[in-house]
């Protein structure tokens, strides 16, 4: 019963384009602006990620959704430990707090491109051929 836009590329891009301007917004501006840029910031972090713990299971199949997950979920969370941890080291250094988000702003910038070239996200069957999920 998922909606019709789970596994599709343009909300997981939408999503993640909004919480970046998010992001800067609450970096870059001051007063009440800032605050509703964070809070931007976080509803679409939220859906990003809701959209991003359903991929597994809209393109493997069996043990691959878990194995999937479970490398993603390794990979999200040593990202997730390593650029707040640079942020902190950067804020240190330069004396500025702002800085602190700086890595992650960066970090997702660049990883925009890496939502795939497709429009939907294909099932990695067991059999030879793929299906659409």
């Amino acid at each position: 019963a998922a909606p019709h836009w789970i596994g599709r590329r343009n909300p997981l891009g939408v999503a993640a384009i909004v919480a970046v301007l998010g992001l800067a917004g609450f970096m870059f501006l001051d007063g009440w602006a800032s605050w509703a840029a964070a809070v931007v910031a976080g509803l679409s972090s939220s859906v990003e990620l809701i959209l991003l713990v359903s991929i597994p299971a809209k393109i493997a199949i069996g043990k691959g959704v878990t194995r999937l997950s479970a490398g993603t979920t390794l990979i999200g969370y040593a990202i997730a430990f390593v650029l707040p941890l640079g942020g902190g080291w950067i804020a240190e250094e330069t004396g500025q707090i702002e800085m602190a988000l700086m890595p992650a702003l960066l970090f997702s910038i660049l990883m925009i491109p890496a939502l795939g070239r497709t429009r939907k996200y294909v099932c990695a069957s067991l059999v030879a051929s793929e299906t659409e999920c």
